[in-house]
């Protein structure tokens, strides 16, 4: 088992996770861990070189313990991909350890995941416990390896963000430098660093001079080195006369008058404005000189805003995007309103493959699919601007569509500009840009290319967020909330009774029968009756009813906003008829068959007004309520049917 980098760093170092908080999103999956293993208790484990740090945790309150005594070490060890024990006590490995044999507790049922970052090193486990025998279906084991990927993607996202916290910090003083640029009229731009060594020429200023900075090139040269005149043009400038220089000494220099005599050019007469570039602490850390032709050449000075303009936009965008990583619709929304702030343009779209696939990989190949409408393969799942009409929609509607383009190699685009989004080297979808009033230039198109990279790493993370949290509150088989998703609406929906004034039911229905459907045609018969009953259930509620499977052959309705007791007897009639009677399963041979099945429904009400107590409580408590009284309706219906059997033998006694 390999927990460190290859450079000798631990892994869990990089992604900044060991003796800080693990965060509202780790203890989710904890959390979800918990209920989707059935168990009370579950942990989070990071390893270093000599400890397990329990740093979230369910149940129980978590604390460091050496390797040599962690079962979580040992287990991850064996390179399983899942190590579920359903008693510990009967593995001697396990049995010995602390966790185990009494010293820090008595685990029996235990089952954990390695969590290994893309590199194969693990990082610690996902692990579930309890103090009395369990065991996981394929089903649980299937979801828990399920959430241990989403605790190495958020991890992954930590270290992230980390990275990005430093791109920030240079864009920052990146911005300063463009901040002083813009207090002038910028036509060409020098800076040096705090050697007084130069370090940036810009284009123009490569222009002027015919060549770019020489780092090499002693500050006392540099009259000499590039040719630099006095305002007359005659002789060369003394050194502590060049502007760059005196800013670089505390002497900020404003419309200085020089003239720049490259060799073979035509001398230009520049006017220059240089400022010192001070450090965070306080200290210069260098200088700029900015100088302007007074010939009259201004054209580029609009350009150079510009282009800071659409570089300061990005940066917004990268850093909204960073934060905007829960909800893939707001992504894609986020990521339409960057796109026309950065370049400018009339509207945006963000477009996903409809069936998870697309034409092509290349910007082309994307591009030319696009701009023929996609023949269904492309759906819009966010639009603004000029091209708001399509959002929601297939893109149906053939639009003149280019590919990005490297900057520099052409002028303004003909129609609107598709960026892929890719992530890890797969197409998660395509950026639709409309240009605005004045087109969309080459380097409108690099910076949108720069901000596919963000945008499609935080729709990827939304969306395997989104996923791991709607498997953790489902049934797998039906797809309706599971036990623990409707105890918390059950919660929220006795708080909101509180407001409306209206009457609360539960509704605890068992089916009849059901047994005798498994055992005598299988579980693929029964898992059909389970599912069919749902989508029974789905029909006949309300749109503001919640069913949920509470486990086996048992469903429970959340019904609020009743206006009388009666409302909650009458929906349980109708509930029930709906469930009970024929049903289509399949048998053991494939071949479709009709069972007949009962029902048997139980109410628990819960009248308007505050709620005493803790709210979990309550619901607990309304649950259990409605289970005993299905449990009275159950036997009363098989009193009836007693009484209605020995009816029947008294008549053909009598006769």
């Amino acid at each position: 088992m390999s927990t460190s980098s290859s450079g000798g760093a631990p892994a869990h170092e990089r992604y900044d996770a060991l003796d800080r908080p693990a965060g509202d999103e780790l203890d989710a999956v904890v959390r979800a861990a918990a209920v989707v293993a059935g168990v009370p208790t579950a942990t989070l484990n990071l390893f270093d070189g000599t400890r397990m740090c329990q740093v979230s945790t369910v149940g129980f309150r978590g604390t460091d313990s050496p390797l040599t005594e962690s079962m979580c070490y040992l287990a991850a060890g064996s390179g399983e991909p899942l190590v579920h024990l359903p008693d510990a006590r009967l593995v001697p490995e396990y049995a010995a350890t602390p966790w185990v044999d009494g010293r820090a507790a008595r685990v029996r049922f235990y089952a954990s995941v390695p969590l290994t970052a893309p590199g194969g090193h693990v990082l610690g486990t996902l692990c579930v416990f309890d103090t009395e025998p369990g065991h996981l279906d394929e089903r649980q084991a299937g979801a828990l390896r399920g959430l241990a990927g989403v605790v190495v993607t958020l991890l992954e996202r930590r270290r992230d963000a980390r990275r990005a916290a430093e791109l920030a910090a240079l864009a920052e003083e990146r911005r300063v430098l463009a901040a002083a640029l813009l207090d002038t009229v910028d036509v060409g731009i020098v800076a040096c660093d705090a050697d007084g060594h130069l370090t940036l020429f810009n284009r123009t200023a490569r222009a002027w001079h015919g060549v770019d900075a020489d780092p090499g090139a002693e500050p006392a040269d540099l009259p000499v080195r590039y040719d630099l005149r006095t305002a007359d043009g005659g002789a060369a400038l003394a050194p502590r006369d060049v502007p760059l220089l005196r800013a670089l000494h505390g002497d900020p220099v404003d419309r200085f008058p020089f003239v720049i005599a490259a060799p073979g050019r035509p001398a230009r007469h520049v006017e220059a404005t240089a400022r010192p570039l001070p450090r965070a602490d306080g200290t210069v850390g260098g200088a700029v000189v900015v100088m302007t032709d007074v010939s009259g050449h201004r054209q580029s000075a609009a350009r150079a805003a510009a282009a800071l303009e659409r570089h300061e936009a990005l940066v917004r965008a990268q850093a909204r995007l960073a934060e905007e990583q829960q909800v893939p619709a707001a992504v894609a929304a986020r990521t339409c309103s960057a796109a026309r702030e950065v370049v400018g343009g009339a509207g945006a779209a963000v477009l996903e493959p409809a069936a998870g696939d697309a034409a092509g990989d290349a910007a082309g190949d994307v591009a030319g699919d696009v701009a023929g409408g996609g023949a269904g393969r492309w759906v819009v799942r966010a639009a603004t601007g000029d091209l708001a009409a399509l959002d929601g929609s297939p893109l149906a509607l053939a639009v003149p569509a280019r590919a990005a383009a490297p900057a520099g190699t052409g002028g303004p685009a003909a129609g609107c500009a598709v960026v892929p989004l890719r992530h890890r080297g797969r197409l998660r979808g395509a950026l639709l840009v409309a240009p605005g009033a004045d087109g969309l230039e080459a380097e409108d198109l690099a910076a949108l290319e720069v901000l596919a990279v963000p945008a499609a790493a935080a729709l990827v993370n939304a969306r395997t967020l989104q996923e791991a949290r709607r498997t953790a509150a489902h049934d797998a088989l039906t797809g309706l909330p599971n036990r623990a998703a409707l105890l918390q609406a059950l919660q929220e929906g006795l708080r909101r009774q509180e407001r409306t004034g209206t009457h609360l039911a539960v509704l605890f229905l068992d089916l009849d029968g059901f047994k005798a459907v498994n055992d005598d045609l299988g579980h693929r018969a029964g898992d059909d009756l389970l599912v069919a009953v749902a989508a029974r259930l789905r029909a006949v509620l309300r749109a503001t009813d919640t069913p949920a499977r509470w486990g086996g052959d048992e469903f429970v309705v959340l019904a609020e906003g009743l206006a009388v007791p009666a409302d909650a007897h009458l929906l349980a009639a109708r509930v029930a008829g709906a469930v009970a009677g024929e049903h289509a399963v399949r048998g053991p041979d494939g071949t479709a068959r009709t069972v007949r099945i009962g029902t048997s429904a139980g109410v628990a009400l819960s009248a308007p007004g505050p709620v005493a107590g803790d709210g979990a409580e309550r619901a607990a408590q309304l649950v259990t309520a409605a289970d005993d009284a299905m449990y009275e309706d159950k036997q009363a219906r098989r009193r009836t049917r007693a009484d209605e059997g020995r009816g029947v033998r008294g008549e053909r006694s009598g006769a």
